[in-house]
């Protein structure tokens, strides 16, 4: 009797502290039919197997929608039926919200033209969907959105359930979590969803959906704010969890750089431009850097849990390839616009591309340059100096640490206005001025030591036999 009253009390816990997760994916045909999402629902799909134990009570439903049913054929999201029509999982929806009289609109920052007008009537319709087809039987669930060109990172979903659990520990009733860049990767309470897409119905022709969102998390939407209400929040989780795969964009014409820099798997979300019209909701980012989610001014929040691993980059194996030749290292900042390769060669050395992750921080660049404040490289900018780490002259005093790391580089500078902050290398045996010893030198004493030893052999060997022969 006590053991059946014990395992309902058991069941009864994980049912009320268990967390209910959809996915909602809005898709419509691309120009050339990039299977992108047959690789975004391929990569769901391992990682819920990667995760199975778990995954069943934790990942409900993974919701397709394909929103312009009267437009050309989607043939990928036909092919994605077919592929995964025995998972019971994923469920795939249409709908038609193609709208042909819309017009280009003045909007609040640029024109919104007709396609990014319809963009945002195609989120909406996810939310709908979403709404109708998971919040409406689980209404304490999650709602994970994310855009049909984003492949889940490994270990996703081991992510995704500690940021369910703790979030709501630090940010109560949260309004949102990010967790990549665009209108991707966002986590709303289902409660929410009824309110996000009536949002973005009303303020079709002011933002893009991910900007809108950014508009009205920083409270600069009357009607936003009121719904917000003074003690909700909007938050970044550390690490990236997407990577993105889309380089055919459905509106070209946004205004969106074609060069533009995405994050890859578990690279920081802290301060970056997810929250372009959102000034100042991250000036707390010298204290987050080793926090699990930003804003981190709860002080009870945890270490981020990949920061000794990933996130510092001091382990990272694409870096790890070190000169065994070089045992003296010298942290050096350059002039405006030069590179590492030819900050180093000034003073006879090598740049280290190695060593460039270890010295990415805040504290390493305020001791070289003094900066007063150091943030991250915006994505949207490729141009500024490779990503390096550094100080840039015309933001008055502030420095710069790269949070994409395939970008750090000992190459080329294109930037006059930047200074670069370079870890340069001398080979063993390098002479006190610096200069490294010349091979030829090096060669003639490897001679001169080799006819030593030789001479001394054959002097031992004349000494035996002068003896042997007095005897």
């Amino acid at each position: 009797m006590n053991v059946t009253v014990f395992l309902c009390a058991l069941l009864f816990f994980k049912i009320i502290t268990s967390k209910e997760l959809a996915i909602g994916i809005a898709t419509v045909t691309r120009r050339n039919n990039e299977d992108y999402l047959l690789r975004t629902l391929n990569a769901i799909q391992r990682e819920a197997d990667a995760y199975s134990t778990d995954t069943t009570h934790f990942l409900k439903s993974v919701i397709v929608l394909h929103p312009r049913s009267t437009d050309v054929e989607h043939r990928v999201f036909n092919d994605a039926k077919r592929q995964f029509k025995s998972f019971n999982k994923f469920s795939f929806f249409t709908n038609d919200v193609l709208d042909t009289s819309m017009k280009d609109v003045e909007g609040l920052v640029r024109v919104m033209t007709t396609k990014d007008r319809q963009q945002n009537m195609d989120v909406a319709a996810l939310l709908d969907t979403m709404h109708k087809n998971f919040c409406k039987t689980s209404p304490n669930g999650y709602v994970l959105v994310m855009e049909d060109d984003f492949e889940l990172c490994p270990f996703a979903f081991q992510h995704y359930n500690r940021i369910l659990h703790s979030a709501e520990q630090y940010f109560p009733n949260f309004m949102a979590i990010r967790t990549t860049v665009g209108f991707s990767g966002i986590i709303f309470h289902c409660h929410d969803i009824p309110f996000y897409r009536d949002f973005i119905r009303v303020h079709n022709g002011t933002l893009p959906p991910d900007t809108l969102m950014a508009r009205g998390w920083s409270r600069q939407m009357t009607d936003f704010n009121a719904y917000m209400g003074p003690n909700r929040q909007q938050a970044n989780y550390r690490h990236n969890l997407m990577e993105h795969l889309g380089r055919v964009s459905n509106i070209p014409e946004s205004g969106k750089r074609s060069d533009r820099i995405f994050p890859g798997c578990f690279d920081s979300l802290h301060f970056v431009s997810l929250l372009e019209d959102c000034p100042g909701c991250y000036d707390d980012h010298a204290n987050c850097v080793t926090k699990e989610f930003s804003p981190c001014t709860n002080p009870n929040m945890g270490p981020s849990i990949l920061t000794t691993v990933r996130a510092s980059a001091e382990y990272d194996p694409r870096f790890m390839i070190q000169d065994p030749k070089v045992d003296t290292i010298k942290i050096v900042s350059g002039d405006w616009g030069e590179d590492c390769n030819q900050v180093c060669q000034k003073i006879d050395m090598k740049c280290q591309r190695y060593m460039l992750p270890i010295i990415n921080k805040c504290s390493v660049l305020h001791e070289h340059f003094g900066c007063g404040i150091c943030v991250d490289h915006p994505y949207d900018f490729p141009e500024k100096a490779g990503r390096n780490p550094g100080y840039e002259k015309l933001s008055v005093g502030i420095c710069f640490e790269s949070v994409v790391l395939d970008k750090l580089s000992c190459e080329k500078n294109d930037v006059q206005h930047f200074k670069r902050l370079c870890p340069c290398g001398a080979s063993r045996g390098a002479i006190s001025s610096g200069r490294s010893v010349p091979k030829v030198l090096t060669v003639v004493v490897f001679f001169i030591v080799v006819l030593v030893i030789v001479f001394m052999f054959r002097s031992r060997s004349s000494l035996r036999y002068n003896k042997d022969v007095n005897k």
